[in-house]
């Protein structure tokens, strides 16, 4: 909706945008903005009132209370309230949620835009499910499927679905080895890397992106690592788009800007982050063979 968002912006008719809680209604729990239209403006009230509510029992409401401290944050520049001028929003492909101008990012001195760090980015393939079943495979092929659901703390499942007689159409939607593949919806981002066997590869669902790395400039997991920190999502978070569903569009993300250090250091913080993921596999493994037996104390014998 980008196109009627810059015509209600250039237009002069966008006064006040205030973002509100979730919860709010009964009908929905997602959360919804407050937008305040009148004539003549070059620039917009920013708002994000998302924390300010008074809770009761499984709603949350605006007391009045509320109400005025929220309109005492009208043109006041603070940690949750800006006046944007329209040049800033359309620099920003016109997003209107607040969270986007309010929240700082901090950027290190020595970053480089993510676009600059990669050789392609695309999103995965966009296969109705019926479409897909006639493609399972019983047995094992060099093609499998690789959904949102089969990423988990950061790591791809062992158990994809495999995949029989593909055309060379869906050539482009299949990650190669060390691709990092991430989420198009939703937050936190997810992220993992593909780590594949000889010729095997993998088809990737459309709510995912297939990035492909220049290893050359940056190492995979340094990059994983970058974008699972804090750091990293506060910045993945400020380019998120839309409000019942957050979206990731293309653009913003190569313009992220990536902290960089030397090869060598690069490697260094890879191997403690894989390490410490194998640590956390194995700890995972442990806890479900523990929870497995807890349910075996009365099993009946034969």
């Amino acid at each position: 909706d980008s196109k009627w968002r810059e015509k209600f912006v250039f237009s002069g008719y966008i006064e006040t945008i205030i973002a509100l809680p979730t919860n709010l209604y009964s009908e929905t729990s997602v959360s919804s903005s407050l937008v305040v239209f009148s004539k003549s403006n070059n620039s917009v009230n920013i708002i994000d009132a998302t924390e300010i509510f008074t809770p009761v029992r499984r709603r949350n409401t605006l007391s009045d209370e509320n109400v005025e401290e929220i309109l005492g944050l009208l043109g006041k520049k603070c940690g949750n309230s800006r006046t944007v001028c329209y040049d800033e929003i359309a620099g920003n492909n016109y997003d209107l949620y607040p969270k986007s101008y309010t929240e700082e990012v901090k950027v290190e001195k020595d970053s480089v835009p993510f676009s600059e760090l990669i050789t392609r980015v695309t999103r995965g393939a966009q296969i109705k499910a019926g479409d897909l079943d006639s493609h399972f495979s019983e047995t094992e092929t060099d093609t499998r499927l690789l959904m949102l659901s089969d990423m988990n703390k950061g790591v791809i499942s062992n158990d994809l679905t495999y995949l029989k007689g593909l055309d060379k159409r869906y050539d482009k939607y299949c990650a190669t080895d060390g691709a990092l593949v991430m989420t198009k919806n939703g937050f936190p981002v997810k992220t993992a890397i593909v780590d594949l066997e000889d010729s095997q590869r993998y088809l990737v669902n459309g709510n995912l992106y297939i990035i492909e790395i220049n290893e050359s400039k940056i190492e995979p997991f340094y990059l994983k690592a970058y974008l699972d920190s804090q750091q990293g999502q506060a910045q993945l978070r400020s380019i998120l788009v839309g409000t019942a569903i957050l979206n990731l569009p293309v653009e913003a993300l190569k313009g992220l800007m990536i902290p960089m250090c030397s090869m060598a250091e690069q490697k260094r913080i890879s191997e403690k982050y894989i390490k410490k993921q194998q640590e956390i596999i194995k700890l995972q493994e442990q806890l479900a063979k523990a929870e497995k037996e807890l349910t075996e104390f009365f099993l009946v014998s034969e």
